[in-house]
């Protein structure tokens, strides 16, 4: 539930609709191997490339423009934008553990930063495409009164319309959003999206069969099996990432039989740590060869 529409105070995955990153998941319908593998969707970077294990070099997409509204009335979206929103935001909350690994941001030319990691890390691009990457907000924006609270201007495919802290917000469409489709339609389709907050998980479920809403997140496996059974049209619509969703399993160390250390190391064995690298090495040569094409 969302108490506030600013990126400076924390972040939320639906202010992925207002403010961009460099890179995220692809997740389009269209795309089958969205349903099946993760697949990076170049956003606002066009293209990049390993200087050094620590050093990476990103190529941004020219005309990408910024919500025309005030104090930022529509210009275009720079590699300067990209440098002060870093700047802006590795330390604050919700991004701290993608921007904190960011030693410096150089400006190369209008359309070109150059990002220099603190620890070398060869697979940058995987680590750096969810939403806990900084946005790239305008500075007129972020440095006015209010802020980007008041207001909330990004490059993304909607405009905040409507918030009410709690309650729900309405995003209207952006007229001049850069993405298309496959096809070269522009995107988004839809006019307006409205996002309902409930405060409990019985209450999502009703608004759902009623149809009140078309689409929900649900907390639990037990809610998602539920639906799936008594909502005959629900449709289960599946993404993969490296980025989000992290399985981790947590051991009470003050309590058999994981306070005895053999235990945690016969776990630590049992993981092939073989087969993860096979596959996620795998998935960075597909990456490679769709960007070659």
């Amino acid at each position: 539930m969302l108490r506030h529409f600013d990126p400076l105070t924390g972040y939320g995955t639906e202010l992925a609709l207002v403010w961009d990153t460099l890179l995220e998941w692809e997740s389009t319908w269209y795309f089958p191997d969205a349903q099946t593998q993760p697949v990076i969707r170049k956003s606002l970077a066009e293209s990049w490339q390993m200087v050094d294990a620590s050093t990476w070099i990103f190529h941004l997409r020219q005309g990408v423009k910024f919500h025309n509204r005030p104090p930022v009335h529509g210009r275009e979206m720079t590699a300067e934008d990209v440098r002060y929103s870093y700047d802006l935001l590795k330390g604050k909350p919700g991004y701290s553990s993608r921007g904190a690994a960011i030693e410096r941001v150089d400006v190369v030319d209008r359309y070109t930063v150059r990002i220099h990691v603190k620890g070398p890390d060869p697979h940058f691009p995987i680590n750096h495409v969810n939403s806990f990457s900084p946005v790239i907000v305008p500075k007129e924006a972020a440095e006015a009164e209010g802020g980007l609270g008041k207001y909330p201007v990004g490059t993304g495919a909607f405009l905040l319309k409507e918030f009410a802290a709690g309650e729900g917000v309405l995003l209207v469409k952006n007229p001049d959003y850069f993405m298309r489709d496959k096809d070269g339609r522009q995107l988004p389709y839809v006019d307006a999206i409205r996002l309902i907050f409930t405060r409990d998980a019985a209450t999502e479920a009703a608004l759902f069969r009623s149809k009140r809403v078309d689409m929900i997140r649900p907390p639990t496996l037990d809610m998602l099996y539920e639906l799936l059974k008594t909502v005959p049209d629900a449709y289960l619509y599946r993404v993969p990432s490296y980025g989000w969703g992290n399985y981790g399993l947590m051991l009470r160390l003050d309590k058999a039989p994981y306070d005895d250390v053999r235990v945690r190391q016969a776990l630590s064995m049992a993981i092939n740590r073989d087969i993860v690298a096979e596959i996620i090495n795998l998935q960075q040569v597909r990456d490679r060869a769709r960007e070659t094409r």
